[in-house]
């Protein structure tokens, strides 16, 4: 069976559908890296360039925190600096941040079709329930991040409790995102992966990891949503 037949068969099964945030929903590079670079600057340590904070995201905070470093620390300054971050980048969630194109459209044909929207995220929660209501009000029945009580993707765990208390098997989910992180999630949750290839990682690493299938931007996946609803306003 074709990937795009493939495809189209896990939309008619899927339940829910669990959208990745940073380089998936939005484009929120800019935000992080200044907030990365803030971090950085005001402790004394280089700034790192943008395409070096977009290798850098995907797995939470702490983790883009040591990454940027250029040399470990205590875990002491590790936690100032984590704290340093989160300050200024909870008064600048969205100064720059962006929806990708066609993604508003993407959410309405999944709602039209019936489907249940989550978030899951290596973003803090409560950051990534801030900017979720600001851009997104009412629409996502959960968002799941970086919470100290649960695991971060590509464990499963915390997913797994969500779709429980929502009696949802893992099978009837779809998982889209733009991390090897995120395909790494539905491979060890059983969802239906979509790579977004619109993200921060390119098709390569995508496809490395496990996705079942790359698609290039929101409007293609779009286009390929209508055609496996098909009906009179689309065909």
């Amino acid at each position: 069976m074709k990937k795009v037949e493939k495809l189209r068969v896990a939309v008619k099964k899927a339940k829910l559908i669990a959208f990745d945030l940073d380089g998936t929903l939005l484009n929120t590079i800019d935000d992080l890296a200044y907030a990365c670079n803030h971090t950085l600057e005001v402790s004394g340590y280089p700034t790192r360039s943008l395409d070096e904070v977009r290798r850098f995201v995907g797995n939470g905070i702490p983790k883009l925190i040591e990454r940027a470093l250029p040399a470990s620390v205590s875990e002491e300054e590790f936690a100032k600096l984590v704290e340093i971050f989160n300050e200024y980048y909870a008064e600048h969630l969205w100064d720059y941040s962006v929806e990708y194109d066609g993604i508003s459209e993407l959410i309405e044909e999944f709602r039209i079709q019936g489907k249940t929207l989550m978030v899951l995220t290596n973003k803090n929660e409560v950051l990534a329930k801030e900017i979720v209501q600001h851009f997104y009000p009412e629409i996502f029945v959960k968002v799941l991040g970086d919470n100290p009580e649960k695991t971060l993707k590509p464990d499963p765990s915390y997913y797994y409790e969500a779709l429980e208390e929502l009696q949802i098997s893992p099978e009837e989910t779809i998982l889209i995102g733009d991390s090897d992180t995120d395909v790494k999630t539905a491979v060890n949750s059983g969802a239906y992966g979509i790579g977004a290839e619109w993200g921060y990682r390119n098709a390569e690493v995508l496809a490395e990891n496990g996705a079942d299938i790359i698609i290039e931007n929101p409007r293609k996946l779009l286009e390929l949503l209508r055609e496996s609803n098909c009906t009179d306003a689309y065909c």
